[in-house]
């Protein structure tokens, strides 16, 4: 039987991890909050880190919370209701504008789902406080559930680009989980020693570095939507002939005069600029952005929200399909621009845009 507050042997170690636990999520918190106010000053439409740093500030409350709840003689069910309360408004904030960012295409289940756990909690605090603990434990499978499905869909769109990174990050919500689920009441219940809980954090604490890892290796968040961030894709010759051009967004081609604008000042500006520069990989213009790429008989453009290294590298992905597969074409070419319709296919193929 679980007797609170925590004392013996591994009351010490506990609270030590368990604090070290609560400064790791505060400093996550302020690293994405820093990140979207950098990002804010440069006018970047972004909220990823946003969300992230809510998400982590209700991780790093509820957890201190905890602390005070299991450690030192207090009134148990009011604080458990306030930690359960900072963990679920959290996870509301974060399904929300996760969901109405159409980052996940699940209807406004998370919030839903997170919602009605909040409610059932107060239920249950005016109620019967008795069966709170019980409660929260069991939602909290199929929330883990849900957070597997969310970062499982998010580390599909940057598997091609980062796939060490992507195995550390799910190794480490793994160890999350996992140690999440030892730290519970009913895991002390259940193997009758605090040891359980030492492992417990000592996962949350593992799983964390590797979410560190994760995003110090990855450029930026956004990375993880990259596809929502290109406009449109335009390919030319070198001389600036017009082979292939589509807007992404709206799945058609670009209009013949927006084309035209674009194609002649790229032209002046890429031609002035290489005076100077061997190679030109990018450029901006108010809330656009122009990544380039050379190739042998081509110069492929990709016109896009946000400049990210995953972008730059489908783009120089879609130089080496294209020349390879109009590699013969290229050797007779007369000017016939209609040759080359099945590159939209090819795109389609490489990017998998039919999938979002």
């Amino acid at each position: 039987m679980a007797i609170f507050p925590i004392i013996g042997e591994y009351r010490g170690i506990l609270m030590v991890l368990e604090t070290i636990v609560v400064i790791i999520f505060l400093e996550f918190s302020l690293y994405f909050f820093f990140k979207y106010s950098q990002k804010k000053k440069k006018s970047i439409p972004t909220y990823v880190e946003l969300n992230w740093g809510i998400i982590f500030l209700s991780f790093s409350l509820g957890a201190y919370i905890f602390i005070i709840e299991e450690f030192f003689y207090v009134y148990r069910p009011l604080f458990l209701i306030i930690a359960y309360l900072c963990f679920s408004i959290g996870g509301i904030i974060f399904s929300y504008r996760t969901e109405t960012s159409k980052e996940l295409k699940t209807k406004y289940f998370f919030t839903i789902f997170s919602s009605f756990v909040s409610s059932v909690i107060l239920i249950l605090f005016i109620m019967m406080p008795e069966i709170l603990q019980v409660f929260a434990a069991l939602m909290a499978v199929p929330a883990y559930a849900l957070l597997l499905l969310y970062f499982s869909i998010a580390i599909k769109k940057i598997w091609v680009r980062y796939k060490l990174s992507s195995v550390v990050f799910l190794t480490g919500i793994i160890f999350w989980l996992i140690g999440f689920a030892f730290t519970s009441g009913i895991a002390l219940e259940f193997f009758q020693t605090l040891f359980i809980r030492v492992i417990g954090n000592i996962l949350i604490i593992m799983g964390t570095i590797a979410l560190g890892f994760f995003i110090t290796t990855l450029p930026s968040l956004d990375e993880i939507g990259w596809k929502d961030k290109i406009k449109y894709i335009i390919i030319t010759t070198s001389s600036g002939k017009c082979l292939y051009n589509e807007n992404i967004k709206e799945k058609k081609n670009i209009n013949e005069v927006l084309l035209g604008g674009y194609l002649s000042g790229l032209q002046i500006f890429i031609k002035t600029t290489m005076k100077d520069q061997s190679s030109l990989q990018s450029l901006s213009k108010e809330k656009e952005a122009f990544l380039i790429e050379e190739g042998k008989n081509i110069l492929a453009i990709m016109i896009v929200e946000q400049k990210l290294e995953i972008l730059k590298y489908y783009l120089k992905k879609i130089v080496e399909k294209f020349e390879d597969f109009f590699s013969e074409v290229f050797k007779d070419w007369k000017g016939d621009a209609s040759i080359f319709k099945p590159t939209k296919y090819l795109i389609k193929e490489l990017i998998q845009f039919e999938e979002d």
